[in-house]
């Protein structure tokens, strides 16, 4: 897939969840001493295979922070991120991610 789409996507699912009214962060820029904090104020982190330190979805979920990730390279496998499947999109999907942010944040730590 074209990197130009996954990057249309992801600023598609951006608009929508702002549109919304939800906070959208790029983590780029933050001191690494403040994601923490960070993380544990979030609901969940998108990932949608864009090029990037891979540590964040990792980093993200050890304070509860739920990712939802693109099935491709290291998001493909339920081995590395075992995540309710819905959570792991096909492709890069502005609708399915703000679907699976949405559940995520209005559930807040109660996915299954």
């Amino acid at each position: 897939r074209a990197g130009g789409q996954v990057r249309a996507a992801l600023l598609d699912t951006v608009a929508r969840l702002r549109g919304r009214g939800y906070d959208v962060l790029d983590l780029r820029g933050f001191d690494r001493d403040d994601l923490p904090s960070v993380y544990a104020a979030a609901a969940t982190v998108v990932d949608f295979h864009v090029p990037g330190p891979e540590r964040v979805v990792m980093e993200a979920a050890l304070f509860g922070c739920w990712p939802v990730l693109v099935d491709e390279g290291y998001g493909g496998s339920a081995l590395d991120f075992p995540i309710p499947e819905r959570f792991r999109l096909r492709r890069a999907d502005a609708p399915a991610a703000e679907a699976a942010v949405v559940e995520l944040v209005e559930g807040r730590g109660n996915a299954t």
